[in-house]
């Protein structure tokens, strides 16, 4: 039986998404319960304090129980059209509560990443045929920071696949511009009130718009940018409403809390306000740093090699074939990377979105070099996604295995004796873990203020610390990662850290635990040490646990 190539690109890409799939629905309660991811805590809060309206009048009001702004929760600055739609699925099916909800905000999650998967697959057959574009979805299928934002209740599948989503309505339909220009624009809207960041799409697509009209007059330009653009505002407030400051669709204003909220959030990413977490970016080199860890940690070393040969080919065929749509996918690509690039807080979360887009371009460099270079092509375009594959099945372990917050929980339970002095650090989570069969409250623990300035008093702190704990928990390396490699700033607290690790401050190292990209083979173990990677790529579901006790 001869099987035609539709039919074998059908099963194949139907694979490929299988896989993707297992990857991404694999343990989405890694964390047993215990919300250990910090903004899925802030959401799930949200979540349990709003309420689905009465009416569509509702909705829209002021005053809608859906609105954030509405409860003690003024500070969110999420986008409302996920809350919405996790909110109402909540409610129809039983999850509505602080311990439930999250759950089924990781599955909306996973299935929306793997919804993603088929997106690349049509983009890139699209831009470039079937073959690049079957590349390309099996390079996001095996892509880790996707798969880690799958088990996560975040924004950041919803942003891939809503980019995604808005370039393929852009591309793909060619005839009826205004019926175009209407459904970019409400996709355009809805992405927007995911979050702001997909703003960056406005000029692309207003560009690919002009493209596909090139032989009409400035006039039909005009009027399809117009109802577009028009298109994208109100059907953002229709899925945003709630951070207007009326109701009425004439008045525009923001509410003062969203935008409050919202300054604090660009001041934080300029690095103009200074508070705990921003002290991991000082030091740290404006693009580089992204495009290092977006590429070792968050693509994966295999999937960037073919991204950069990828981008080559694609310069190439812009240059050879003078493909312009090409070639200002590929600057926008580049534009977003630079401009986050350069901002204070660098981190992959901000290049979440381009994951898909990334990914084509993978594709391209895997079907460039099959058709190149033959046998060898071949050859090590099997041997790359072999590693591919084998690197993201060894990220899943860490959501195999017991998170090493709990794993250290139990071990304080069992090994500690109660009425023990426990020294815990500020802004970062608690240990033990209130865990089933054991009494969290045996123990006497205090949050220290690590990060509050190095002056006299902070050295009074500091011998304070030393004399009345019995152990030293670090729950994460959160603190000794940022402040304690910041003599210049932190000079106490570098001390602290150092002498913490060389034991001269009567302190000795007595448990580790730790949970890294792994595979097992027989004897033959297999480990990924990705604890340079930023801080966000390990601190919520596999940080570094260390027990320090006095001796």
């Amino acid at each position: 039986m001869v099987i035609s190539k539709p039919v074998k690109a059908k099963l194949t890409l139907m694979l490929i998404i299988i896989f993707g799939s297992l990857l991404r629905f694999g343990n989405l309660n890694w964390d047993e319960n215990q919300h250990l991811h910090p903004d899925e805590r802030y959401i799930s809060l949200v979540l349990t304090a709003v309420r689905l309206p009465s009416s569509v009048q509702e909705y829209f009001s002021l005053e809608s129980p859906l609105s954030p702004f509405n409860t003690q929760y003024s500070s969110y600055i999420y986008g409302q059209l996920p809350l919405t739609a996790i909110k109402y699925l909540s409610v129809k099916l039983g999850f509505d509560s602080y311990d439930k909800a999250y759950i089924l905000g990781r599955t909306v999650s996973a299935v929306i990443d793997t919804a993603s998967i088929l997106l690349v697959f049509v983009l890139g057959r699209w831009l470039f045929g079937v073959r690049p574009g079957l590349f390309g979805a099996l390079a996001y299928a095996l892509t880790p920071l996707a798969i880690q934002n799958s088990h996560f209740m975040t924004m950041e599948s919803w942003l891939t696949f809503s980019w995604l989503a808005v370039l393929l309505t852009t591309l793909i339909i060619t005839e009826k511009q205004m019926l175009k220009s209407a459904v970019v624009g409400v996709m355009l809207g809805a992405s927007l009130a995911i979050k702001i960041n997909a703003i960056f799409l406005l000029p692309l697509i207003a560009i690919f718009i002009l493209l596909n009209e090139s032989k009409k007059s400035f006039s039909h330009y005009f009027l399809l940018i117009t109802f577009y653009s028009l298109l994208s505002i109100f059907s953002f407030r229709l899925f945003q409403p709630t951070i207007f400051s009326s109701a009425s669709w004439l008045d525009w204003g923001l509410r003062p809390e969203f935008r409050r909220a919202f300054e604090f959030q660009q001041q934080a990413i300029n690095g103009t306000i200074m508070f705990p977490p921003q002290w991991q970016w000082m030091g740290t080199t404006p693009i580089t740093f992204l495009v290092k860890n977006l590429g070792l940690w968050g693509l994966g070393p295999a999937i960037s090699v073919l991204l950069v040969i990828g981008m080559a080919a694609s310069v190439y065929a812009i240059i050879k074939n003078r493909d312009i749509r090409l070639a200002f996918l590929l600057l926008f690509v580049m534009a977003v990377i630079g401009y986050n690039g350069i901002k204070f807080v660098k981190t992959m979360r901000y290049a979440v979105p381009l994951l898909g887009i990334l990914a084509v371009f993978s594709g391209v460099g895997a079907d460039w070099l099959t058709n190149k270079f033959k046998i060898a092509g071949r050859t090590l375009t099997i041997g790359l996604f072999i590693v591919a594959m084998f690197w993201a099945i060894m990220f899943t372990n860490i959501y195999r295995v017991p998170t090493t917050r709990i794993a250290a929980s139990e071990w304080i339970y069992q090994n500690i004796p109660a009425g023990s002095r426990i020294m815990l650090e500020e802004w970062d989570d608690p240990l033990p873990l209130l865990l089933p069969d054991y009494v969290v409250n045996q123990y006497k623990t205090e949050m220290v203020g690590v990060y509050a300035s190095d002056d006299e008093f902070k050295k009074k702190q500091i011998n304070r610390w030393l004399n009345e704990f019995d152990w030293i928990v670090l729950s994460s390396p959160r603190a000794k990662g940022s402040i304690g490699r910041l003599p210049e700033n932190f000079p106490l607290m570098a001390n602290f850290y150092q002498g913490l690790e060389n034991g001269t401050l009567g302190f000795v190292k007595v448990k580790e635990f730790t949970s890294y990209p792994m595979l097992s083979i027989y004897d033959l173990r297999f480990t990924i040490y990705d604890s340079s990677a930023e801080e966000s790529f390990w601190v919520y579901d596999h940080p570094k646990v260390e027990i320090y006790s006095k001796f």
